[in-house]
């Protein structure tokens, strides 16, 4: 099953609900050029699923 919307869902249990389920998303977002650079910014290694954020 497949899930895209908008920055409305973005809530950390309702997309805890989605991995438990098996439900693959796509959360949408306006992605302005400061937090395009902040997010490439990131090192790979600090990443993680949802099943490991607290």
């Amino acid at each position: 099953m497949f899930l895209q919307t908008d920055t409305a869902a973005y809530e950390i249990d309702f997309l805890k609900y989605c991995e438990d389920k098996n439900i693959q998303f796509a959360i949408g977002c306006p992605i302005f050029q400061s937090l395009r650079e902040t997010i490439k910014n990131i090192p790979d290694s600090a990443w993680r699923r949802l099943d490991n954020v607290p």
